[in-house]
């Protein structure tokens, strides 16, 4: 563990103890973590005593499912569920990965994020109260798709949808997360859905508890988490440095070249006319077209990364 690490755990623990911080979160989903940034957000979440929510890639996400056993993940998250079919994939995915006893575990929960899934919230959340835990309510997505964008997350016409399904989960007996754009300009719209039901709410990197919404130092929360996730940004740009990505052996242009120069070799050794010359040469060639892919998908890779960083 790094010096930044340290200071993210510092941070995370302060959080824990004056703030309502309970959990911190990763995303096979948009953000596209790593399995070796997955561990890492592990050991400091550990270290901070916070237990860990992880969105899956889908709602049929069986690898991230799996994966997130291994890790002991406490909530799982599948994204952008919109009817009671697509929530039926995830309940039978879940069920397939997780024995009873490990469910025990484990929370299961789904977002909510468009107005197609709003419509549908009927259906959705009566299939959910025997088979999930709750649900996370993405405001960004679903101002998107109501038409309103980001700029109208905090407006009424948004508000009320989330005021109307926090009461459908509170009759249900099911948790309600809300996220998306969650900053001090959220407190007020917090306040309201609290009145209601409300579980939980979390930025991007960090889940708080409801029972600090009425609280003074939600503000100081708030900037807090800002500071832990700025430090994650800057500690996952100096691990990708010092990792070498040039030698990712998960990449196939990188194995396709050394693959390619055995079989070059052995037909060079060969020699064999008129016909191991000529495929000499064409592995050759290969092998180079390999390496020349291989630094191309690199750079996509880095240049991917570095612009994620920016949208953040």
């Amino acid at each position: 563990m790094n010096s930044t690490e340290l200071e993210m755990v510092e941070i995370l623990k302060k959080g824990k103890e004056k703030y309502g911080y309970v959990s911190v979160k990763a995303e096979f989903e948009a953000e596209g973590t790593r399995v070796d940034e997955l561990l890492r957000l592990i050991d400091i979440s550990n270290k901070a005593g916070l237990q860990l929510t992880v969105k899956i890639g889908g709602c049929e996400a069986k690898r991230d499912l799996m994966e997130s056993k291994q890790f002991g993940v406490d909530y799982i998250v599948a994204p952008m569920v919109e009817t009671a079919y697509s929530l039926s994939k995830y309940i039978l995915a879940k069920d397939s990965v997780f024995s009873d006893e490990e469910k025990k575990f484990t929370d299961f929960l789904v977002n909510l994020e468009t107005i197609t899934a709003y419509e549908n919230r009927d259906q959705i959340v009566e299939m959910a109260k025997n088979n999930i835990n709750g649900l996370v309510f993405g405001r960004v997505d679903f101002s998107e798709s109501l038409g309103v964008g980001r700029e109208g997350i905090h407006s009424d016409e948004v508000t009320d949808k989330v005021i109307d399904v926090a009461s459908l989960c509170k009759d249900n007996n099911l948790d309600l997360v809300v996220g998306g754009a969650v900053s001090s300009d959220s407190i007020a719209v917090l306040k309201k859905i609290n009145d209601v039901h409300l579980t939980r709410f979390e930025t991007r990197k960090v889940v708080f508890s409801s029972d600090i919404i009425e609280s003074e130092s939600l503000k100081d929360g708030l900037v807090n988490a800002v500071h832990f996730e700025l430090l994650w940004l800057k500690n996952k740009k100096e691990y990708k440095k010092n990792k070498s990505p040039r030698f990712d052996y998960y990449d196939m242009y990188f194995i396709g070249f050394f693959v390619t120069q055995l079989i070059a070799i052995f037909f060079f050794l060969w020699d064999k006319e008129p016909y191991s010359h000529s495929f000499w040469h064409l592995f050759a060639y290969t092998s180079l077209a390999c390496v020349l892919a291989h630094c191309g998908y690199f750079d996509s890779k880095m240049q991917k990364s570095e612009d994620d960083e920016k949208n953040w």
